[in-house]
């Protein structure tokens, strides 16, 4: 099974659909935010990983002129399903560290805990790839770096499904890229899928943004299992 896989089959469209009820909690806490942090969200916002388009379609409905780049294309026939009429997000299927960027922004975003898809040194490379486009860097993650250290992590975790149940078997830990790999079984489905699952946490965050050009300005803690922090970067000058 595939990355696309994974998101369709395990975790389910529920999460990044508007319509969904996990849908519309991420949509609630994202409105909460952008509220009151609306200085970081200039007019033209580019939105990495845009997913479903849960948060291109909110900034569009506030009147921003928005790009969305996912790998997914079942992802953005959601987005584009859920577009508002009018000042429609522009939506691009392509891979993130291939993306070349043409046109600046005042906004990056890359939110939805995406991060741990990315190694620190792919992290890296998409924050150079778009560093001279913009000003403002938004990122949203949780801290898996203390699953070590709080009980969090089990070698073997059972998520039961309406359909099916999911078991999580962690195959082991590989320090020098700063990761963990997972095998996750879906049962009676006889299906698996192999997952790279980079471990980060603020420090690790900040350290790779302050040596690609950019400043934290901001970090927002929350109780959201999946988005524990909100940073906000400024580029420096």
């Amino acid at each position: 099974m595939s990355l696309r896989d994974e998101y369709l089959i395990v975790q389910g469209l529920d999460e990044y659909s508007p319509a969904g009820k996990r849908g519309r909690e991420r949509r609630k806490l994202f409105e909460k935010i952008y509220e009151e942090n609306k200085k970081f969200f200039g007019k033209k916002i580019l939105d990495l990983a845009c997913g479903g388009g849960i948060f291109s379609n909110f900034l569009a409905e506030k009147g921003h002129e928005v790009v969305g780049v996912d790998v997914l294309e079942d992802m953005l026939k959601i987005a584009r399903k859920f577009a508002p009429k009018t000042n429609k997000p522009k939506f691009i299927k392509a891979d993130l560290l291939k993306f070349k960027l043409e046109e600046k922004f005042d906004t990056a975003i890359f939110l939805g805990n995406t991060i741990p898809h990315f190694s620190p040194k792919n992290f890296a490379k998409l924050i150079a790839n778009i560093k001279e486009k913009i000003k403002y860097f938004v990122i949203s993650y949780r801290d898996s770096i203390s699953w070590g250290f709080t009980n969090t992590l089990k070698l073997i975790i059972i998520e039961e499904k309406e359909k099916f149940d999911v078991v999580d078997l962690y195959k082991g830990y590989e320090g020098e890229e700063g990761k963990i790999v997972k095998y996750r079984i879906i049962y009676p489905l006889n299906k698996k899928v192999v997952i790279d699952y980079y471990l980060y946490n603020p420090a690790v965050v900040e350290g790779i943004m302050l040596a690609s050009g950019f400043k934290l300005v901001k970090r927002i803690k929350n109780d959201d299992e999946m988005e524990s922090f909100f940073d906000f970067y400024e580029k420096l000058v």
